[in-house]
């Protein structure tokens, strides 16, 4: 039978397979019967898992290559952010040990201290 749409699921980060994909058939009874046919296939040390999903039951997006695209935008903002907020966190870390070492000078100069933050 005619194959319509693939979607191989994979990790959007690491790119490695998360084990699972969809196949989309012309003909419902084609799917019926590669499903039975393969339902436990052996391949690279591990028992194929074949059914059948009724359309009406899949996310309306998870054939779409808009909403695959939509999740790389979501994923790409959050490792941008997570970049900065690293960066950030490096930045604060220099800061707190420049205080401190100010602080110290301060000590040794003057004695006791104290420093409220705000």
């Amino acid at each position: 039978g005619k194959i319509l749409r693939v979607r191989l699921s994979r990790n959007m980060r690491t790119k490695a397979s998360r084990h699972y994909g969809f196949i989309e058939f012309e003909n419902p009874k084609v799917a019926h019967a590669v499903a039975k046919e393969h339902r436990l296939f052996h391949i690279s040390n591990t028992n194929l898992v074949c059914k059948v999903i009724p359309m009406s039951e899949l996310h309306p997006d998870c054939m779409s290559s808009r909403a695959l695209k939509r999740d790389c935008q979501k994923i790409d903002a959050v490792r941008h952010n997570e970049a900065s907020d690293q960066v950030e966190v490096q930045r604060n870390k220099k800061r707190i040990a420049q205080h401190a070492k100010r602080l110290r000078k301060v000590r040794e100069l003057c004695g006791e201290y104290n420093y409220v933050q705000e």
